[in-house]
């Protein structure tokens, strides 16, 4: 049976649990929410290097457990992307209409995921760590920081292999087939230069 490779287009399941064993992502989805099998390039999906060099060498069907350290993850935790902001600079008391509508008034709350305007324009993710009266604790590490982290991933099929896509034209010959005459024909053809590959 084939075997995955670099460069494969290859489609797999996979889940990834914590050591305590607390679920933080699944291409299987979750209660009421499915999601569907994963489908990238290998070697070149966002899946963790590490993750895609366990999958080369497995057939479709086969499974691997791989577990990642936290340096080969999103790192260690660093305690100097933690920092308190008062509550006024992201929660004004009274917020101004929106076209007629008056906009509910933000109550952040611990575990909240938010969107912190930088100088630059762009925005940095932040999870509200703290909150108390007048000051709030952003925390601004990847939630998975200072983790390590394991996966289950089972591969389900491999779409296009690698030798496919360099010679996209050339004829599948099932090896069931490679003692008939219809594979003699196909080798004499082929000495005497009468097949092509088709365009």
């Amino acid at each position: 049976m084939q075997k995955a490779q670099k460069g494969d287009r290859i489609q797999i399941h996979y889940t990834g649990t914590l050591d305590n064993g607390s679920i933080f992502d699944s291409s299987r989805g979750s209660g009421c929410v499915v999601y569907g099998p994963v489908t990238f390039v290998l070697g070149e999906g966002d899946l963790l290097p590490r993750c895609q060099e366990a999958l080369v060498g497995l057939e479709p069907g086969q499974s691997t457990q791989v577990r990642v350290p936290c340096r080969e993850a999103y790192g260690p935790r660093d305690e100097s992307l933690v920092f308190v902001t008062a509550r006024s600079e992201i929660q004004p008391e009274e917020r101004p209409p929106w076209r007629g509508w008056k906009l509910p008034r933000f109550n952040p709350k611990k575990g909240d995921l938010l969107e912190v305007p930088l100088m630059d324009g762009e925005f940095l993710p932040v999870i509200v760590a703290q909150v108390s009266d007048t000051f709030i604790t952003l925390d601004a590490n990847h939630p998975l920081a200072g983790k390590d982290l394991n996966f289950d991933i089972k591969l389900l099929n491999i779409l296009e292999s690698k030798s496919q896509k360099s010679c996209p034209n050339a004829e599948v010959i099932p090896l069931s087939e490679a003692s008939s005459s219809k594979w003699k024909n196909y080798r004499s053809e082929t000495k005497n230069g009468a097949r092509h590959s088709r365009m």
